[in-house]
């Protein structure tokens, strides 16, 4: 089990592409199912509530895609986006369909 991990931990990343607001990176993992990774920092989003709803708002795009794969996504806020779900959605699906 802890072989497991530190293999997966030495998986390389590459980088996927990146647009205005995130940036997408992924790598193959060990397990049956893909996983996402968010990072968003203090400094786009002051409040835990905030930061706390745009991480609810991509694993909701991300479940609705049905990304079924061995590929771990991870995905970094580079710039605070609009507080509109739909444009969240958009850009955020753009970086989603090149992993799939």
């Amino acid at each position: 089990m802890q072989e497991e991990k530190k293999a997966e931990k030495n998986l390389p990343r590459k980088k996927l592409s990146a647009n205005q607001f995130f940036k997408c990176s992924y790598s193959r993992n060990l397990r049956q199912q893909g996983k996402i990774w968010l990072r968003i920092g203090k400094r786009f989003a002051r409040k835990a509530v905030v930061r706390n709803k745009y991480k609810r708002w991509a694993r909701e795009i991300f479940r609705k895609m049905n990304f079924e794969g061995k590929f771990d996504v991870y995905v970094s806020l580079r710039k605070q986006p609009e507080s509109d779900f739909h444009f969240f959605s958009e850009q955020l699906r753009e970086l989603y369909e090149k992993v799939k």
